[in-house]
């Protein structure tokens, strides 16, 4: 079920709060410096640990850097079997307030290398506000539509085939400006999503 709030859905069955809440206790972090580093508050971050309360993207990102993990990890069902990730066993994460869709094509945070195939709906964008993740690199192929990459203070505008390479730790964000569903592939080193 989809949370129209820009909230990810069904946070008990992908067991969400359990995977923060065990890599936050093998970092020997309390609630209170994870709360610190990320913004957000301790009670918040007790309800998403217990499962009674959704992330934003922006908040599981802020919470994913806060405990070095990529959030692909944090989010992760272990349905990879070594190497090989069959289509069928893809994570896809939707946040219908943001109009994006992630489609998870590496298998989780296996190497340092993730690829993340992005959809977003016209007007869509990947984040609340442009946002540096991490440090690390990021390249994005545009596959079909039209895409805004902000990358701090720089706008470009991207066609289907264009692509773009970006230092991860710079704001950044991507917006569908075209009429129709935007596609993009990118590949995140190291994987942090």
């Amino acid at each position: 079920m989809l949370n129209g709030k820009g909230n990810i859905p069904a946070v008990d069955e992908l067991g969400l709060g359990r995977r923060i809440r065990s890599a936050r206790t093998s970092r020997s972090l309390s609630l209170g410096q994870v709360a610190a580093a990320t913004g957000l508050t301790k009670s918040l971050l007790s309800q998403v640990e217990r499962g009674i309360a959704s992330p934003s993207l922006t908040s599981l990102r802020k919470v994913a850097y806060a405990l070095q993990v990529p959030i692909s990890h944090l989010l992760s069902t272990e349905n990879a079997v070594g190497a090989v990730l069959r289509r069928s066993h893809r994570k896809e994460i939707r946040w219908p307030a943001l109009g994006v869709t992630y489609e998870f094509v590496s298998p989780d945070d296996r190497t340092n290398l993730q690829l993340v195939l992005m959809r977003l709906e016209p007007g869509g964008r990947n984040c609340e506000e442009p946002t540096g993740s991490s440090t690390g690199d990021e390249c994005a192929l545009v596959l079909a539509g039209t895409v805004e990459v902000v990358v701090g203070d720089s706008r470009h505008r991207l066609e289907e085939g264009d692509s773009i390479t970006l230092d991860r730790a710079a704001p950044h964000q991507y917006i569908n400006v075209g009429a129709g569903p935007a596609t993009l592939v990118a590949a995140m080193n190291p994987s942090s999503m």
